[in-house]
Parts: C-alpha cells; sequence; structure tokens
C-alpha cells in the first residue's frame, strides 16, 4: 500500500487488473480473472472514510447535470465493470446507483469495496442511494454475511458494512426533474421534504413511508395503492404518481428494484421508469443489464449491454493481496484462489499506473506490483 495515499485511492488501484480484462461487451480473458483480496485494517479503514462523505450528504440527494443511472448490482462484479467502462467512454457528469449492491450475487464484497472506493475518490460524481437489501435483516439471508464470514472468518465486519448502510441517502433528485429511490411511494409519503428532513442512521425500514421507498413497486391493478405481496407495504398506482409528481413539480420517478427481462421497462406512459443493472439474474433468468441515461434537459434513453453467453464464476477467479504485509512466514504474499499453491512475492515498484475516475477526473498515481509469474507485467490506464 502507498501510504502516502487514502486508503480509498489505493483500493480502487487494487482493481486495476480485473478492469483490464473487461469491456463494455465482454471478458478478455475469462481463464485470468484477479480480483483483489483486502486486509481486515484496510476494510475498515475504507469504511470509516466511506461513512464520512455518506454523513457529509442529505438524506435526499439533489444533483444536476447528464446522468446516468444504475439499478441493482446484486453481487454482479462483472456487469459492474462493464458498467464503469461505459462510463469511461461515455464521461456524463454523474453516476447513481439505486441500491441493491449486496445478495444473490457471489461479489457483494467486492461491489461494495469497489463502489465505496468510487464514492470515497469522486464524491461529486458517483453516489448511491440505499436499497432494501442494505438492510442486516435482509443481507443476513440472501448471501452478503455468508460472504463476509467466508472471507473474515467473522461476522463482525459484517456488522460495519450495515453499520455505514445506515448512512446511506434513501433517495436523489435529478435536475429538479425526477425522483430517483429504490422501490417507490407509500399513501404516507407526500411530499420531498419527508425525505429531506428523515434523519439518519437508519437501522430499520419499519416506518410507513420508508418502507415504500424501499420495497413498493407499480402496479396497473389499482389506481392508487394496493397491499404488496412483499408483505406490509402497498404497491402504488398511476393516480398516486399524478398526485406525487404534480405536488412536488417532478415529470417522474425512476426506480430499481424489481428484475425486468429487457434491463429497462415503463410504467403508466413513462411517468415512471424501472431499471436493473444485473444481467441474467438467476440461473433461470435471461434478462438483460441496462442503465438508464437522463440529460440535464430531461429526457432519458436506455444503454443495453449484450448478453454474455458465458460468465465466469467465483471459483474461476484469482485473488490476489495488492498491499504488502507480513504474516507469519514472513513478507510472502500468498495468492487466494484455486491455485492455492502458487505463491506471489513482492517486489520493489515495478511501474506507477495513472488511475483516473472512470468519467474523466482528475489523475491519481497508484501503485502496481508486478507479479513473479508474469500474469502482472504490463501496466495499463483504467
Amino acid at each position: 500500500m502507498n501510504e502516502s495515499l487514502p486508503v480509498y485511492a489505493n483500493t480502487l488501484g487494487a482493481f486495476q487488473q480485473f478492469f483490464q480484462n473487461i469491456t463494455e461487451d465482454e471478458i478478455i480473458n475469462a481463464n485470468s480473472m484477479w480480483l483483489p483480496a483486502f486486509p481486515v485494517d484496510t476494510i475498515y479503514s475504507l469504511l470509516g472514510e466511506t461513512e464520512k462523505v455518506l454523513c457529509s450528504q442529505g438524506t435526499l440527494l439533489e444533483i444536476t447535470g447528464n446522468c446516468i443511472v444504475v439499478g441493482d448490482i446484486h453481487g454482479n462484479i462483472i456487469d459492474l465493470g462493464r458498467i464503469l467502462r461505459f462510463c469511461q467512454a461515455n464521461p456524463y457528469n454523474r453516476v447513481l446507483f439505486l441500491g441493491d449492491y449486496v445478495d444473490r450475487g457471489e461479489f457483494s464484497l467486492e461491489v461494495v469495496v469497489l463502489l465505496f472506493s468510487l464514492v470515497c475518490m469522486y464524491p461529486d460524481q458517483y453516489y448511491m442511494i440505499r436499497g432494501n437489501h442494505e438492510f442486516p435483516n435482509v443481507n443476513n439471508i440472501y448471501g452478503f454475511r455468508d460472504q463476509i464470514i467466508s472471507s473474515f472468518k467473522s461476522e463482525k465486519i459484517w456488522c460495519a458494512f450495515n453499520k455505514v448502510f445506515e448512512w446511506l441517502p434513501l433517495g436523489c433528485v435529478i435536475n429538479g426533474h425526477y425522483l430517483c429511490v429504490h422501490g417507490g411511494l407509500s399513501p404516507s409519503f407526500k411530499k420531498l421534504s419527508q425525505l429531506k428532513e428523515f434523519e439518519r442512521p437508519i437501522e430499520k425500514f419499519d416506518q410507513s413511508f420508508i418502507h415504500g421507498v424501499l420495497w413498493a413497486d407499480p402496479t396497473n391493478q389499482v389506481t392508487d395503492y394496493l397491499e404488496s405481496q412483499r408483505g406490509s407495504v402497498h404497491d402504488f398506482g398511476p393516480n398516486s404518481v399524478l398526485k406525487f409528481t404534480k405536488v412536488n413539480n417532478l415529470k417522474g420517478i425512476i426506480r430499481a428494484h424489481q428484475c425486468v427481462k429487457e434491463g429497462v421497462l415503463n410504467h403508466f406512459n413513462s411517468m415512471v421508469t424501472t431499471v436493473f443493472s444485473s444481467g441474467d439474474y438467476a440461473d433461470n433468468v435471461r434478462n438483460v443489464c441496462a442503465v438508464l441515461i437522463v440529460t440535464e434537459s430531461g429526457e432519458k434513453s436506455t444503454k443495453f449491454f449484450k448478453q454474455m453467453e458465458s460468465r465466469p464464476k467465483k471459483a474461476s477467479f484469482n485473488y490476489y493481496h495488492p498491499f504488502s504485509f507480513k504474516n507469519n512466514l514472513g513478507t510472502t504474499h500468498t495468492i487466494i484462489s484455486k491455485r492455492n499453491t502458487d505463491k506471489f512475492h513482492k517486489s520493489k515498484m515495478a511501474s506507477r499506473i495513472i488511475a483516473k475516475s472512470i468519467i474523466g477526473s482528475p489523475q491519481i498515481t497508484l501503485p502496481l506490483y508486478k507479479q513473479t509469474n508474469k500474469l502482472f507485467m504490463h501496466s495499463t490506464t483504467v
């Protein structure tokens, strides 16, 4: 680790080898996919820095400029990498993530570490709001807790992640036109000021209108509200959207929360748009990964990502320690991977890479270590 740089600069730079092997449309070398495995103290430091950034933001974000809106990721590091590559090639001013970063997929930990690193490095360009899976009573069931315990042999870090999740904003207004939330509306959610004034940290979603913001779905079965199959929450109809947008002087609502086959789905004459950004969400679900592009003038368009014939599973990934540390055997770096007998030794600084924002922010210099088996011999700009 370069101790002269903040922790999030180092963690972000450590993902460079992953980005070398992925583009918008394909995985370049599926047999040589690498991800960083971070030590406990690095994770805690990153969580501390992330909490500072989130605490400085409001419960309701307000951003301006062209914006890429990203739906559920659910531990899908491959599609997250493809989306960030698209952001790099198309330098829009802002990138907003609508929650549900964890669970379901195999890479919840890596997804959150990468996103937290981006939010800390570029807090005026990358934004995250909270989904219903960023609560411990949900992510202790659907995979995030299990991955944390498997990685660190302790649930303390899982608890620490959830403490940071408590500070995530609940919504965002883009250019004064669109309210972006994870779920939707509820009968008791009347004005944007309710979100703006709601105090964090938020431990539970048992408050009525917060429950709807996180869990509600649009429906054509009713004009206003209908009890949802998801539990103690209401689905919302077209009249509820018309009333809410009129009172709050909005053009519409952008939300995530539901897997839609084509990645983006419009409801109620495009007053509501659902975006889902984790392709092939389940083994028997062949849905498209997509993001929504919102211009400063309020126009919406969609970027669809090519469906992949096959995606590498976690078992085919290699993990490596990007930072130097001493272990019981000395100063040897051990690769945590299917090839767990391989070892890798820290060299002197082999090169330095320029890691710039995925959307073209100011550059920062990050360290790159060279691996003895020549898998890391070349540096690239990410």
